[in-house]
């Protein structure tokens, strides 16, 4: 009886269960009916009262994404990346390893390529688990919608946004092919950090492009994607490899790889290797590139650093950090002031031929992005750097001046003005190389005066040196320039110098690529500013300044290398204000200054310091490194130079340029260079073969002695006295200078009872012939005691 109670309540609270169970699906399928009831409703509403997103959408604006710029070196090897707020370098699909996005389709949407943009299927389960629990939490977006959310609609999320979305997503999906879609949702998506798209992440968290990834790497990048807060490897190591397990067993679930694929991936061991996209290498050379590039495209720097650009530069990384190991070493630089402040410099290492810049320092350190670059923004007075371009150029080209050509050095009155040289003395009539040589700086102004400013200007001009309106006075021989000029600038106007008289604007960026296009090419600027001729003629002379000039430090590297020094101070003070070297060979220009930003009584340079000084050392120690291990080059004398060997005796001492004769000692003979049909004729008369007295008398002293009384004719020559023995053996007695009066020897080692021979023989002491300095023909001979005359008394 008891049993039949309870079997029939058992069956009477089963009917209850039943019904409720109806009941409950009944109210399910009511709400669902309900709810796509009003999913249509809010439809219309949205479509006719203006919640018309969808309609106004356009496909096409999902590919309006930001993206990185990236910089690279002369070898094509990346710089650095640079962009705005989103890091973003977008990568074809067909680059990205077929399992790896498997693992993003398997997590977020497996069926994507069987929907036309919303997924029925998935939609409608979630979108019952939204009516149970009354919210939204339950997520159903496709790949498509996704992209649409991340693009062009916000994050919110309401019954018409995700109306809009799913109209979109269609629309989306008629304009482009599953495969683009996919291309742009993994070029879009969010992994943290700052890092945009999967080739971002790639090199963020494992320094590798996303065609290298492994699956494990690209399955922890797909784990990431629930929350990067949450599930990035470097923050959420634990959460990342729990999802990882998830996405694993999705893809076997899917059929996208096998079990024994899994659980391979699952047993290794995730290792990061993240770049830092906040690093900013180079940043002085950076800073021009960015700047180059915004001038060359005629665009903003938001722009360039979101259009996704590839910049190629002429930057040699080598060389970069070696310049910038350099500038961190103090003992490079003079003392800091009493302050600490430091004295400042700037370099710029370029190709003379191109114009391409090689690398550049602009300060002591880099202390902030887009800073004052000193060896670009900054103009100073240049002192003497500026004479070969704005004086001596000018003149070989214009007037056909020699390096023999002679000039006056010494002081005069340029109505009112009356430059000095720095070492306070004047050396009268000196070659044009003598005054390059030494930097004198008289003879460079008298020089500009002949030439006229507004022809040096010119020419100035023409290389790339700009003037100011009171730039117009003969103080700009000596680098008396309103503004100045920049490091950057003066480089370059030596450049004619190096390269055969050709002037090519400076350049770092070679060219610039966007979407694989080439949309800019650097094109040749190299203009022909001065013959080839006197271009070699301006280096030759600058050879001398470095192996007998004020840049002899650099002599020790035993190579073809050039250069100019300047110092700049103000007058009536005791210290310098600015120290310059501009230095070359065939293939570098290295130019650089040392100064204080402001130069006052507190900072400024010691009057010991000057171009040929620290940054002359500076120079030597790059040239060092750069031929380290490579053959260093060598200057090319153009065709239409010609050699003469010229007399240095009729130079120095009769101001005359002659030819060495044949009878020139090789140690004054010196070999200049001219241009063809300006080099001299006439040959030196000053060295001949001596000739002998005609006047050799001989006479026996009071104490019977042989004694002999000559005049020596020539002031050139020495002349030896002769004598021969009875057995034919000769003695040289004594050697004489020339003398304006008549020269009385006795010769006190002879024996007065022998017999001797007695002549004169002249000697040309700087002449060697044969290994034996030059005689001439001896003079008449006398015989003692036979032809001895009597003394007068």
């Amino acid at each position: 009886m008891r049993k039949e109670k309870g079997k029939n309540y058992i069956e009477k609270n089963h009917k209850k269960v039943e019904k409720k169970k109806r009941f409950r699906k009944t109210r399910i399928v009511f709400f669902t009916f309900f709810c796509m009831f009003c999913f249509g409703l809010i439809f219309v509403v949205s479509y006719f009262l203006g919640l018309d997103d969808w309609k106004n959408f356009n496909p096409s604006d999902v590919t309006e994404m930001d993206q990185s710029t990236i910089i690279y070196d002369s070898s094509g090897e990346e710089i650095t990346t640079v962009y705005s707020t989103e890091n973003r370098i977008n990568v074809s699909l067909d680059t990205i390893p077929k399992d790896i996005v498997k693992a993003f389709l398997a997590v977020e949407d497996a069926r994507f390529y069987e929907h036309n943009g919303v997924d029925v299927i998935r939609i409608f389960g979630s979108f019952i688990n939204d009516i149970k629990s009354m919210s939204l939490k339950e997520g159903a977006s496709t790949i498509s919608q996704q992209l649409i959310k991340n693009t062009v609609l916000s994050t919110e999320k309401t019954f018409d946004r995700k109306l809009q979305e799913a109209f979109m997503a269609i629309e989306l999906e008629s304009a482009y092919s599953k495969d683009e879609i996919l291309e742009l949702y993994l070029n879009n998506v969010y992994f943290g950090g700052g890092a945009y798209g999967i080739e971002a992440a790639s090199l963020k968290y494992f320094s590798k492009h996303a065609s290298e990834l492994t699956l494990l790497e690209g399955v922890a990048l797909a784990a990431t994607l629930k929350g990067p807060t949450h599930y990035a490897p470097d923050v959420a190591a634990e959460n990342n490899a729990n999802r990882r397990s998830v996405i694993l067993s999705l893809m076997v679930e899917n059929n996208f790889i096998s079990q024994e694929t899994a659980d391979s991936v699952e047993e290794e061991t995730l290792t990061l290797n993240k770049k830092d996209f906040s690093a900013y290498p180079h940043g002085y050379y950076t800073d021009l590139v960015l700047s180059e590039a915004e001038s060359l495209l005629s665009i903003s720097t938001s722009e360039l650093l979101t259009g996704g650009y590839k910049i190629y530069t002429c930057l040699d990384t080598g060389l970069q950090n070696y310049l910038e190991e350099t500038f961190s070493e103090n003992d490079n630089f003079p003392a800091n002031a009493e302050d600490g402040e430091k004295v400042q410099a700037a370099v710029v290492i370029m190709d003379p031929d191109t114009g391409a810049i090689s690398a550049i320092m602009g300060g002591r350190e880099y202390s902030g992005r887009r800073i004052l670059n000193r060896a670009v923004d900054v103009r100073r007075q240049p002192g003497s750097a500026i004479k070969p371009v704005l004086v001596y150029a000018p003149a070989i080209e214009n007037l056909n001046y020699s390096p023999t050509t002679f000039l006056l050095d010494e002081q005069a009155d340029f109505s009112g003005y009356t430059p000095k040289n720095s070492s306070g003395k004047y050396s009268g009539w000196v070659t044009m190389r003598e005054a390059v040589t030494k930097s004198l700086n008289v003879p460079a102004v008298k020089l500009l005066n002949y030439i006229g400013i507004d022809a040096a200007k010119t020419y100035a001009s023409n290389v790339g040196i700009r003037f100011s309106d009171g730039d117009d006075n003969l103080t700009l021989a000596l680098g008396g320039f309103t503004e100045g000029v920049s490091v950057l600038e003066l480089c370059a106007a030596y450049a004619p110098f190096a390269s055969n008289g050709y002037y090519s604007l400076p350049y770092c960026i070679e060219k610039i690529e966007k979407d694989g296009e080439v949309i800019y090419e650097n094109e040749s600027t190299k203009k022909n500013v001065l013959s080839a001729e006197s271009a070699y003629l301006m280096t030759s002379m600058l050879e001398s300044v470095v192996t007998s000039g004020t840049a002899k430090e650099l002599s020790s590297l035993s190579m073809d290398i050039a250069a100019k020094t300047g110092t700049s101070g103000d007058t009536g003070q005791s210290y310098n204000k600015d120290a310059w070297i501009v230095s070359y060979n065939s293939e570098y220009i290295i130019g650089c200054w040392m100064g204080y930003d402001k130069t006052d009584e507190e900072h400024n340079l010691d009057s010991s310091v000057t171009g040929g000084t620290y940054p002359a050392k500076l120079v030597k120690s790059i040239y060092s490194h750069i031929y380290e291990s490579k053959d260093t080059p060598t200057f090319t004398i153009p065709s239409g130079i010609v050699t003469a060997d010229i007399d240095l005796k009729a130079l120095n001492t009769n101001k005359e340029v002659l030819l060495a004769s044949s009878l020139t000692p090789k140690s004054q003979t010196m070999t200049e260079y001219y241009k063809s049909g300006y080099a001299p004729t006439s040959y030196s008369s000053l060295w001949k073969i001596p000739k002998a007295p005609t006047d050799l008398t001989l006479y026996i002293s009071q104490g019977g002695l042989p004694m002999l009384s000559f005049t020596t004719p020539e002031s050139f020559a020495k002349y030896q006295l002769i004598r021969v023995d009875e057995t034919g053996s000769k003695r040289t007695v004594g050697e004489y200078d020339y003398s304006s009066k008549q020269i009385w020897v006795t010769d006190s080692t002879a024996d007065p009872n022998k017999t001797y021979l007695y002549y004169i023989l002249p000697i040309h002491g700087e002449i060697i012939s044969n290994g034996e300095p030059l005689s001439g023909s001896p003079s008449n001979t006398v015989s003692f005691p036979s032809d001895a005359q009597t003394l007068a008394n």
